[in-house]
């Protein structure tokens, strides 16, 4: 779906935990419209909401809006997916700070 329209920030999922993670997520529901929003930026926003501890409604400019990441959250949570998405994220972030254990 493009890049952001928004500056990266350190919380941002890189290329290959989206690559880990994408088919983690279910398809658009049939008959339905197309999806608008950007997965990977939902997820990037709740990263960035759940790390820095900022509100919903505190969510900066550039991500989906709070509604439909709350939505999404929602959804995955009760499908037992943000628990999966959270294990990448960690076992990523896990192996990256051993290959780089200054950071």
């Amino acid at each position: 779906m493009g890049p952001p329209m928004r500056d990266p920030l350190p919380t941002d999922l890189t290329e290959s935990q989206w690559v880990a993670i994408e088919p983690l997520l279910p398809p658009p529901l049939s008959g339905g419209r197309k999806r608008e929003v950007d997965l990977r930026e939902v997820i990037n926003a709740l990263l960035h909401l759940f790390s820095s501890g900022c509100g919903w409604r505190n969510l900066p400019d550039g991500f989906p809006n709070r509604s439909t990441v709350r939505h999404y959250y929602d959804l995955w949570r009760r499908a037992g997916i943000w628990e999966q998405i959270l294990t990448v994220v960690n076992s990523s972030s896990n192996s990256q700070s051993k290959q780089n254990p200054d950071r």
